[in-house]
């Protein structure tokens, strides 16, 4: 369906993480580049952020995704959108018309997602486990920045994940 520019998934460069989302959790998740790096990718046609699970389930989902500058303040966000993602993770893909004004250019330092898990499609699934991180793009090209020399061999071998959390929406 998508081919695939730039990405990168698991550890390394990921930290390791384990959460349990159900239906209702909101799933936030921000991927922070190493100290002074940064990614520009040049006519964007998709950015995914999301992580795998250990069940197989379509999942619907509300949510939006920030590109963020070196201190973590967003810089362009998505408009927020409900869609059903594949049975294998949760994290929406997004594509440049789902930001507004997003440039042609854009440089970030890293990525949070935040969404909210609507409903497993199978109705046996009520809960499932995350613990694979992954980003992927696809864009006319990219380039990477970094203020310490590393080898080009890898894609932002700095990236690390630096926040995650699972937040149980309160039952009334």
């Amino acid at each position: 369906m998508y081919g695939f520019t730039g990405g990168v998934q698991g550890a390394p460069p990921f930290s390791s993480f384990n959460i349990e989302l159900y239906t209702g959790d909101t799933f936030d998740y921000t991927i922070s580049f190493a100290p002074g790096q940064q990614l520009t990718i040049n006519n964007l046609s998709f950015i995914w952020a999301f992580s795998y699970a250990n069940v197989s389930s379509d999942v619907n989902g509300t949510g939006s995704l920030a590109l963020l500058d070196s201190a973590g303040a967003a810089l362009y966000t998505s408009n927020l959108k409900t869609d059903t993602e594949g049975a294998i993770h949760f994290g929406q893909n997004f594509s440049s018309s789902d930001f507004n004004s997003l440039p042609t250019s854009v440089t970030f330092s890293g990525l949070r997602y935040v969404g909210t898990v609507n409903y497993y499609a199978d109705a046996n699934v009520t809960t499932r486990t995350y613990d694979s991180p992954a980003f992927y793009f696809s864009a006319d090209d990219y380039s990477t920045t970094t203020s310490v020399p590393e080898p080009t061999t890898m894609l932002l071998l700095g990236l690390g994940l630096v926040g995650l959390a699972g937040v149980r929406r309160k039952l009334s």
